[in-house]
């Protein structure tokens, strides 16, 4: 029995925290309502890309704490790709009972699914194309009926996760929502409406993105350029791809 949660809900940016409270919402009443169909045949997997691997494991945690003996009934959640938790807008007993079924891969290079690390153990994909475009899971590579495996992220990839997760960390709840609008308000204005349309347009987007920056709060234009940094020091393109 699998439920597929969602890709995305949205291909478009969002400033709501990688993850929509509401649509989580609304994502856990179907779910719920699907496994009491499925207990006939309890093997619920949970799967979901990016913002849906985020909303993958939050519908389960719902699901958990409404009902354990539903909750038992997920027998995997997969996150490709997917950001973890702030430890303040999770009940760390509910994920510790739902972690072990958490089963994360992400590709070489991009960090999406490296931000907010909950200590989930992950698996590493080779992918085509370099940076924040290995994201997207069309370029992961596949080796006899499953992703083609390597060791470890590239250090670009743990840097910029770093400052990322630096910044946010350390901030009370409404002080990291008024910083994360800040920087949603940032990249909005580039003109780019999507992750892929950016970063096909890189080489535009910094002297603009550091421009726009040097106007915000010292906070975060410390963070915009330490993942500028991060994307700098940490080796060239060529180290992103599998040779």
């Amino acid at each position: 029995y699998l439920t597929s949660v969602a890709q995305r809900y949205s291909k478009r940016y969002s400033n709501k925290n990688f993850f929509n409270k509401i649509f989580a919402n609304k994502l856990f009443a179907r779910f719920s309502k699907s496994s009491v169909d499925a207990q006939n045949n309890p093997n619920i997997i949970v799967v979901g890309h990016s913002k849906g691997g985020n909303m993958a494991a939050y519908a389960a945690m719902r699901l958990d704490a409404t009902s354990q003996k539903l909750g038992d009934l997920v027998s995997k959640i997969y996150s490709m790709d997917g950001p973890g938790f702030a430890s303040d807008v999770v009940d760390t007993s509910v994920f510790a009972n739902v972690s072990s079924r958490i089963e994360k891969v992400v590709p070489q290079s991009a960090f999406i699914g490296l931000i907010m690390d909950t200590g989930v153990p992950y698996k590493v994909t080779f992918a085509d194309s370099i940076g924040l475009m290995q994201h997207f899971g069309m370029y992961w590579q596949i080796k006899n009926g499953d992703f083609d495996y390597c060791d470890c992220v590239t250090p670009r990839a743990l840097a910029v996760s770093k400052a990322a997760n630096e910044w946010m960390m350390n901030l009370p709840f409404e002080e990291r929502k008024r910083r994360i609008d800040s920087v949603y308000s940032i990249f909005s204005s580039l003109g780019y409406p999507t992750f892929d349309e950016m970063s096909s347009h890189w080489s535009e987007v910094v002297p603009k993105l550091l421009k726009i920056a040097m106007h915000m709060d010292s906070k975060t234009y410390e963070l915009i350029r330490s993942v500028m940094s991060a994307f700098a020091l940490a080796g060239g393109s060529s180290s992103d791809k599998k040779s």
